[in-house]
C-alpha cells in the first residue's frame, strides 16, 4: 500500500521548447565555446550543445493526470502554427551585467513573430488549464549559469562571446514537450511529444 501511494505522488518535471536544427546552432555553439575558454576556473555551469532550446513554457513538476492533459494539449498544437523565422542577436545576463548569473543569447524575430507565437501557445496552455507565465516571454536560450560564489565579470563574457552572433536568418519549425530529469552531471533531457510547425519536422516514435 506504501509503494502504491509514493507511486501516486510522483511527478515528472516537463517544459515546452522549441528546438533547433544543427546547422542553425553552429553560430550559437560557435559562441558558447568562445565564453567556455574565456570564463575559466569551473565558475560557470555550461549548457551542452545538444541541450539547447527556446523555453516557451514551463510547466513544473507534473502529476499523472497533469503529465496526460499537457500531453495531449502539445500535440494538439502540432500542425497548427507556421514556421517562425528568426536570427541570432546579442549575448547578455539576468539579472543584469553587473550580477550575472544566467548567460544567454537572444533571438531576433521577424515582426514580432516569435512574441506572438508565443502568446499563442500561452492561450492554448490556458484553456487547457494551466497557468499563464509568471513572467513576460524574451526569447533567448540559456547558455550558462554562473555557480553558486562564482563572480564573472561581463568584460570576461563579451571577450569569449563577441558584440554579437552574426549569421543569416532560419526558420524554427519544432516544438517539443520534454520531459527534465535533473543530474549532478547535468540535466537530461527526453522528448516526449513533438508539435511541428505546418510542414514542419515529423513526430517522434511514440506520439
Amino acid at each position: 500500500m506504501d509503494r502504491r501511494r509514493d507511486q501516486d505522488r510522483s511527478t515528472t518535471r516537463c517544459f515546452l521548447a522549441l528546438t533547433f536544427r544543427e546547422a542553425d546552432l553552429a553560430a550559437a555553439v560557435e559562441r558558447l565555446d568562445g565564453m567556455r575558454g574565456a570564463v575559466g576556473g569551473g565558475r560557470v555551469k555550461w549548457i551542452a550543445p545538444e541541450n539547447l532550446h527556446l523555453t516557451l513554457y514551463f510547466f513544473g513538476d507534473l502529476d499523472a493526470r497533469a503529465l496526460a492533459r499537457a500531453r495531449r494539449a502539445v500535440a494538439g498544437l502540432g500542425g497548427a502554427w507556421d514556421p517562425v523565422e528568426v536570427s541570432w542577436g546579442d549575448v547578455g545576463c539576468f539579472p543584469s551585467a553587473r550580477r550575472a548569473q544566467v548567460i544567454w543569447l537572444g533571438l531576433r524575430e521577424k515582426g514580432g513573430g516569435l512574441t506572438g507565437f508565443a502568446g499563442w501557445v500561452h492561450r492554448r496552455l490556458r484553456d487547457a488549464g494551466f497557468p499563464e507565465p509568471d513572467k513576460p516571454f524574451r526569447p533567448h536560450l540559456t547558455l550558462g549559469r554562473v555557480r553558486r560564489g562564482g563572480d564573472v565579470s561581463w568584460d570576461e563574457i563579451r571577450e569569449g562571446a563577441g558584440l554579437t552572433v552574426d549569421g543569416p536568418p532560419f526558420i524554427i519549425r519544432s516544438m517539443r514537450l520534454f520531459q527534465s530529469e535533473l543530474r549532478p552531471q547535468g540535466p537530461l533531457y527526453t522528448a516526449l511529444v513533438s508539435a511541428p510547425s505546418r510542414g514542419g519536422d515529423p513526430p517522434i516514435k511514440g506520439d
